[in-house]
């Protein structure tokens, strides 16, 4: 009887272990199913690769091309470092305006071109280089005026009439011909072995009109 009941719990432990061993098996056969299933979904997915760098080279600044735009630039000086520490705004003062002189007419000393005329005192005056001669630019945004000097005309127009004293309008004494457009104002006159064109960008504005209108008034030949 105790030998028959010894076989029965042995029995039941041994099924007990079975049992533990089948879940064991079944949890052990799921992990490394899912362990695979991750890992082959991971493998599938396409990691895009990063875009090159491209390099590109700066694009240069387009050179403005009106009819005066200066070749000297003023470039102001660097500040100089200071360690000292920036003043609070309750102590530095307010700043003071003081206004600027009132631009006024001046006179231009062409002697070595042989003429002089009068320009407003906010331009500023550079000679340039062109291929019949140079120019002489009378500088500020907005419109340009300039003389240009030369052994030849610095701009073809077949409408040019020939200058001569057949000629009603005069600059300085000398036949001239004067061009207008809407955009500019266009004077060409010719003395001894020289060609001049007086040329002024007012683009219909009333005041550099009359600005170029006083300057081309104030021509003289030396």
């Amino acid at each position: 009887m105790d030998t028959s009941r010894a076989n029965l719990d042995q029995l039941q432990s041994n099924k007990r272990y079975l049992s533990l061993s089948a879940v064991f098996v079944i949890l052990s056969l799921i992990g490394i199913f899912l362990f695979f299933k991750i890992k082959s979904t991971q493998d599938n997915i396409v990691t895009p690769p990063e875009p090159p760098l491209v390099f590109e080279e700066n694009p240069q600044s387009a050179t403005p091309s009106p009819e005066f735009v200066p070749s000297v630039s003023e470039t102001p000086s660097e500040f100089p470092a200071t360690s000292s520490p920036l003043p609070s705004p309750e102590d530095s003062p307010a700043p003071t305006l003081t206004p600027g002189p009132t631009p006024a007419f001046q006179t231009y000393d062409g002697t070595e071109d042989g003429f002089t005329l009068s320009y407003m005192s906010d331009r500023k005056v550079y000679k340039i280089a062109e291929p019949t001669g140079h120019r002489i630019a009378f500088y500020r945004i907005g419109g340009n005026i300039a003389v240009h000097v030369g052994s030849d005309w610095s701009w073809e127009n077949p409408g040019r009439p020939v200058l001569d004293n057949t000629r009603s309008y005069l600059l300085s004494g000398q036949p001239a011909f004067r061009y207008d457009i809407s955009a500019q104002t266009l004077v060409d006159v010719k003395y001894k072995d020289k060609f001049y064109t007086i040329q002024c960008i007012h683009n219909s504005d009333a005041a550099l009109k009359s600005e170029c209108e006083k300057l081309i008034t104030s021509f003289k030949f030396l």
